[in-house]
């Protein structure tokens, strides 16, 4: 079961005070809030809304429980939040001086379009990593060497 999509409806349909317009708010068709809040209702052993009247009302159950359930959603936002900054933190590359501009710039929108974002510095031979069996070169994703040469500049990310 989807705890958190089911909460997350949960928690829509009681702000809304409507199946339809917490479905909505939730940007799910209308059904599918309705099952995966019938989905939470079985696994909890107890109904959340009573929907015996057109408005979609909170049982006392539901009611105690909703805290919890807008925690919940709240953490798998943060998460989400999280882990899409963590995957825009730069990778840094070390580069040689001779690497040109335009070439760093067709590697960073490669890569970038990978949702990797590189941050390159020019560094000496000794402070540079070589290109290894596992190392992909830009700015082909399948070389066909171990490592691209244009111009002067040498340059490969881990694979």
């Amino acid at each position: 079961m989807d705890l958190v999509g089911g909460c997350r409806a949960f928690v829509s349909v009681s702000e809304a005070g409507s199946f339809t317009a917490g479905a909505a708010v939730a940007r799910i068709p209308q059904p599918v809030a309705s099952r995966r809040i019938a989905a939470l209702e079985r696994h909890f052993g107890e109904r959340l809304f009573d929907r015996s009247t057109r408005r979609a009302r909170l049982t006392p159950f539901g009611r105690d429980v909703l805290p919890s359930a807008k925690r919940l959603v709240q953490l798998a936002d943060a998460m989400e939040h999280d882990a899409k900054r963590a995957r825009l933190r730069p990778l840094r590359v070390a580069v040689p001086d001779t690497c040109g501009v335009r070439d760093l710039a067709e590697l960073a929108a490669e890569a970038r379009a990978l949702d990797v974002h590189l941050e390159f510095r020019t560094a000496a031979p000794g402070e540079r990593a070589e290109p290894s069996a596992r190392t992909r070169c830009g700015p082909r994703s399948r070389p066909s060497r171990p490592g691209k040469v244009s111009g002067r500049c040498r340059w490969a990310w881990p694979g």
